[in-house]
């Protein structure tokens, strides 16, 4: 029988994803993260959303996307463009939280699978990225989805509470 977990130390995901019966574990936070909020403005125009692809360790994830997104060298003529390409629709402190939030995950991930790197996508997605991800050959993906259809942040003192109202 196929199994979904729940947890609250993301630290015990390693034995249950071990397992043969494994399908699912769920993250229950015990705080949200600040950007969420920010992040759940349906007034935010995605194309400025932070956007980030790479190959990163669990050391490097941190540094290689605040290269990315947290530029410093915007000039007046360039705000714009860089506005688009940074991701200007988070405050530089939303985006060191969301910064930290994928390090975290990346370190967790790592913890689990024992690979020399892993890939990083923050992305966008405009279509059912579920069509692809059913298709490949992987055997374990993590997948944390901020904003959008499917993505749901229940305050954690009222977590159970909607649970058992599913």
């Amino acid at each position: 029988q196929e199994q979904i977990s729940f947890f609250e130390d993301p630290n015990d995901l390693k034995d249950s994803i071990c397992s043969d019966d494994f399908q699912l574990a769920v993250w229950r936070r015990s705080k949200l993260p600040g950007f969420i909020h920010k992040l759940s403005d349906p007034s935010l125009d995605p194309s400025l959303l932070p956007s980030y692809y790479g190959k990163v360790t669990p050391t490097t994830v941190a540094g290689l996307m605040r290269e990315k997104l947290l530029s410093t060298t915007i000039t007046a003529e360039s705000q714009e463009e860089k506005k688009i390409e940074r991701g200007l629709s988070l405050s530089n402190s939303y985006l060191e939280e969301l910064i930290e939030d994928v390090e975290q995950m990346v370190d967790i991930f790592d913890s689990i699978v024992g690979e020399d790197s892993v890939h990083v996508r923050l992305e966008c997605l405009t279509d059912n990225g579920c069509a692809f991800w059913h298709q490949d050959t992987v055997p374990i993906r993590m997948v944390a989805t901020y904003r959008g259809p499917c993505t749901e942040y229940v305050l954690p003192e009222v977590s159970q509470e909607t649970l058992s109202n599913r």
